[in-house]
């Protein structure tokens, strides 16, 4: 991996210390590359909020805010609408689950 080192970042190998002179993250990495929208964790808020760290001070690939839209609807359904893409109302609940949407709107 050109001489770098992978380091996998989760609740018991992250240590965050906010203090008056800023933020120290250990493992201090260079950059971070988030695979939150892959992840089978238990605990994917807190993995969310060790990434939001290291992204208010260094580089991430996949930003958390994005990674949070992708996985919750309305957040997801939100940011669509900010780009025109419109909900359209579904009332066939049957056909709702038929193809695989969690709730009565399917985005077009």
């Amino acid at each position: 991996m050109l001489g770098q080192n992978a380091v996998w970042l989760h609740e018991e190998a992250v240590s965050i210390d906010v203090s008056s002179e800023g933020v120290t993250l250990d493992p201090d990495v260079d950059v971070v590359v988030n695979r939150l929208l892959l992840s089978k964790s238990t605990t994917p808020l807190e993995d969310r909020s060790i990434t939001s760290c290291y992204a208010a001070v260094q580089s991430v690939l996949n930003d958390p805010r994005n990674a949070l839209f992708a996985v919750h609807k309305h957040a997801a359904a939100s940011r669509l609408s900010l780009y025109s893409l419109r909900c359209r109302e579904r009332s066939d609940r049957d056909d709702v689950k038929k193809n695989g949407c969690g709730s009565n709107r399917v985005i077009r």
